[in-house]
């Protein structure tokens, strides 16, 4: 049986299940620690989205990093460059690494969470309450 006979058969199409693989595989990457060093508290827990604001702080704080350790080895392998170069590359490196971080972890990220609070919403009604009759 193929896999899209078999995922359309468990309710879902056959796309869902490849991009299911793919943001698995995302979100397994945007887990480790190595990833968010040295701003581990940076890290949302696995079922909250990841908003705009803090994206944008997220983005300023590896951007601007990013960045300045660009420069660092830069400068070591060609100290005569250009001071306005050394400004703009952690500026820009900003809405880079933005536009990059958010395709490749916050979209994924937040699909997950959006995904984990469904079913605990759904967990937490599916449970039945036990009366007292005392």
């Amino acid at each position: 049986m193929s896999n899209r006979v078999s995922a359309e058969r468990n309710g879902k199409s056959a796309e869902g299940f490849q991009s299911n693989k793919l943001m698995r595989l995302m979100n397994s990457i945007s887990d480790r620690d190595q990833l968010w060093s040295p701003y581990l508290y940076l890290r949302p827990q696995p079922h909250e989205a990841i908003s705009f604001a803090h994206a944008g702080k997220i983005a300023l704080y590896f951007g601007l990093s990013y960045g300045a350790v660009y420069d660092i080895l830069t400068v070591l392998v060609k100290p005569e460059i250009n001071v306005l170069h050394l400004l703009l590359v952690p500026i820009l490196a900003v809405p880079l690494y933005g536009i990059v971080f958010g395709i490749f972890f916050i979209w994924p990220w937040n699909l997950r969470a959006s995904e984990l609070r469904r079913r605990s919403n759904s967990d937490d009604q599916a449970v039945p309450t036990v009366k007292d009759e005392n």
